[in-house]
């Protein structure tokens, strides 16, 4: 998995990949991503939101970020399982890539889409 979200982290900006590493495994990911993100002058703020609305909404199925999740479904997640029902495969696929050496900022990536959907979730 992590030569996969290796090809999405050689695609962000030092400013974003900072970010990510200082906020990644907060407990409030949006606060702490708002605390770290209001430190950054307005052009690097609006770039980094650029980058990251890139990231996560890309949608094209070309897309690395795509790719990588897609090989994360088929590798982790039995089929028709429910957001939540994907919670434990999510915390053991985390689990897994941190004991890989440069793996930091792919499991970061799901460490912030399980915070950012818990977060979605509640608001609901």
């Amino acid at each position: 998995m992590c030569d996969c979200f290796k090809s999405v982290e050689d695609k962000l900006s030092s400013e974003t990949k900072d970010l990510i590493k200082k906020t990644g495994t907060a407990k409030d990911f949006e606060q702490a991503w708002e605390e770290e993100a209001a430190k950054l002058d307005s052009s690097k703020r609006v770039m980094v939101k650029k980058e990251l609305n890139t990231l996560f909404m890309g949608g094209d199925k070309d897309y690395d970020f795509t790719k990588c999740m897609n090989k994360l479904d088929t590798t982790y997640f039995d089929k028709n399982l429910t957001d939540e029902q994907k919670k434990p495969q999510f915390k053991k696929a985390i689990e897994e890539m941190k004991l890989q050496n440069g793996c930091e900022l792919g499991y970061l990536f799901l460490n912030m889409m399980m915070s950012l959907s818990d977060d979605a979730a509640l608001k609901e």
